[in-house]
């Protein structure tokens, strides 16, 4: 076996992410593990379909085994997300980590991976976030000052940033995994118009939800599922659906609680009290609270950690379970391999999640919680309970 693990949220699964996938395939992978962030992304909204659908969606388009990225860690800002994605896939046996970047270098990735885990370098960004400079902005700061050639510009650009996290973790996690990096063609994550036949992440999502001609710009196993999904009324998902549920979760918070949520620093829970207090829609309370230290995706995540009821205190600083949504032949003989080593318990059902120490059986509930939530950003919403019913997606033909 040879097997790569990718970090996704396929949301939706598109042309950009059937290239990562082929370039795993083409040096060399037998086995392709995906951990995909569950009903709710980075940038701190809902997804635009389910986990489970998404999950589908990725395995038809030749995924063997997607594993979910647990909310706590999906709603983390970049170095958390990393290290609890790459965690899973380090337990469940890969080999490489593949991932796209705009530079196409790993080596480099990785060099810049271990300055920054230098101590003199971390110490001297945060005496830089003392003059009010954002994370961001002050790390680059530093950097500048001390890199020049190839490893001057590395740090600008989005999936550099997000490459530099995973070889981060691969160093703290002491992992023998490989990064392996694609250079990315086509536009940009944020991009709103299409290059070169592929639409962004940011372009499709707006294209669905306004019923625009996203067809080209998805495999045909991705648009069975966006089309079988609305016909449902199970997508297009919407933050704007629950916005006065996080409003009034907001309002209800006092200072001492918005401390404990994730990724909080000095004086930033006094903020958005005072910001949750005097906002009217969350678009308001977004521009209320930020500023040149405190970016717009960082102040969504809070946002739907009070909605969700997530704090920083996380029993575990790693996911303490591998919880499986969906596989082919190939990632069920995966997983039988990945049984034997015993690493982590894994979770095919829901009713295995009765058998995890009460501790991981806590985070496996605040899951359970957030979902039930999701469920009300969507076009006509479900009961609570849908991801306790919902089976794991099996395609019994391995896909070319």
């Amino acid at each position: 076996m040879l097997i790569a693990g990718i970090v996704a949220e396929y949301n939706p699964f598109h042309k950009g992410h059937g290239a990562l996938l082929q370039y795993c395939r083409e040096r060399g992978a037998s086995h392709v593990v995906a951990v995909m962030s569950g009903n709710f992304v980075q940038r701190g909204e809902p997804a635009l379909l389910s986990k489970h659908a998404r999950a589908e969606m990725a395995v038809r388009n030749g995924v063997d085994l997607v594993i979910e990225l647990p909310v706590y860690w999906a709603l983390s800002g970049a170095e958390n997300f990393a290290l609890g994605a790459v965690s899973l896939l380090a337990a469940a046996g890969c080999q490489r980590l593949c991932f796209g970047s705009e530079c196409g270098d790993a080596s480099l990735l990785q060099e810049a991976a271990a300055a920054l885990l230098q101590q003199d370098f971390i110490t001297e960004t945060r005496e830089r976030l003392k003059t009010g400079l954002s994370f961001a902005a002050a790390r680059n700061q530093v950097w500048a000052e001390r890199f020049g050639g190839p490893l001057a510009g590395l740090l600008q650009a989005p999936n550099n940033i997000l490459g530099v996290e995973y070889c981060k973790a691969l160093i703290r996690l002491g992992t023998a995994m490989q990064p392996c990096s694609m250079r990315r063609a086509g536009p940009g994550h944020h991009d709103r118009a299409p290059l070169a036949g592929i639409a962004s992440g940011t372009l499709l999502r707006r294209m669905i939800t306004a019923n625009e001609n996203w067809e080209n710009y998805l495999s045909a196993e991705s648009g069975m599922i966006v089309h079988r999904e609305i016909s449902l009324l199970h997508a297009p998902a919407a933050a704007g659906r629950i916005e006065n549920a996080i409003l009034a979760a907001l309002r209800k918070m006092s200072p001492a609680g918005f401390s404990r949520l994730p990724d909080i620093s000095e004086g930033l829970e006094n903020r958005l009290y005072q910001a949750a207090q005097a906002a009217v829609s969350l678009n308001g309370f977004y521009r209320l609270v930020k500023s040149k230290r405190y970016a717009l995706s960082r102040i969504r995540r809070l946002a739907m950690c009070a909605f969700l009821g997530i704090e920083a205190q996380a029993p575990f600083t790693l996911p303490p379970y591998l919880r499986v949504l969906a596989m082919n032949p190939q990632g069920a003989a995966l997983l039988r391999a990945v049984k034997l080593r015993g690493e982590l318990p894994i979770l095919t059902r829901a009713a295995q999640a009765s058998q995890l120490s009460p501790a991981a059986r806590a985070l496996w509930l605040q899951e359970q919680q957030s979902c039930n939530l999701y469920n009300l950003c969507l076009p006509q919403p479900l009961p609570c309970g849908t991801d306790l019913t919902q089976k794991l997606f099996y395609l019994p033909k391995i896909q070319p």
